[in-house]
This record gives structure tokens, sequence and C-alpha cells, in this order.
């Protein structure tokens, strides 16, 4: 599939984020990466070498915390697309499911780190 379409059916903006991607299951795995991530789901790196890739899975993701405690967050997922390359990765889009007040709270709560910080003052040289 085309990665402008999935541009242009994507319902919110995604931000780049690089982290590691645990699978949760039986044994918690690191099986990838997160490339972008959204309120609404995320784009993976996936090692296939790993995992076997699945329509629903659940992941585990690690956010910064100001206070230096780990915060994790285990998220059921659904795979709407994925694009073989010419390694064992595969880059997969992914659907949040189930997302609880919480989880929906925290992940809004970590995106604000996106966001631009205001300038409060003009720049040297400005009147």
């Amino acid at each position: 599939m085309d990665q402008s379409l999935h541009e242009r059916n994507r319902n919110s903006i995604r931000k780049e984020w690089f982290t590691t991607v645990k699978l949760l299951g039986d044994v918690i795995s690191s099986v990838g990466i997160v490339l972008d991530i959204s309120e609404t789901g995320a784009r993976l790196w996936i090692d296939s070498s790993k995992m076997e890739l699945k329509d629903h899975f659940t992941i585990r993701l690690q956010f910064p915390d100001p206070s230096g405690k780990k915060r994790f967050m285990d998220i059921e997922v659904q795979r709407m697309w994925s694009e073989d390359s010419n390694s064992s990765y595969k880059q997969v889009g992914c659907r949040f499911e189930n997302l609880t007040h919480n989880h929906k709270k925290d992940l809004n709560e970590f995106l604000r780190y996106f966001e631009p910080y205001p300038l409060k003052s003009k720049s040297i040289g400005e009147s």
C-alpha cells in the first residue's frame, strides 16, 4: 500500500518517536522499534524473525518520566497494514484497541512532549 495513502486515511497526526517495542506473551521480548505514534496508533518496525506477525497482539511501551520512574503501558493493537522489506524487518501500521481512560490520559500527556515550546521573550535584536 502506498505510504501517501496511509497519510490521507489517517485521522490523527503522528509524532516521530524512536524506542524499543516489546511483545507481551509468555515472555516479554524486544521485537523492534516504534517509528511514530499518535493517540490512536503507531507505526512499528518489527523483526519478523522474533515475532510471528498476527492481526492482533499486545505491545509494551516505556514512556519517559520526569521523576525517573519507569512507566510502562501495555496496549492491545490491531495490525492495519504491513510492508515487506529486503530484511527480516517489516513496517507495521497498528491501531490501538481497548484503550482505558488511563491509557488515553497517559498517551495524551506523553504526546504533549512533542508540542513546540512557546517562546515567551523576544529574540536578541528584536525590539
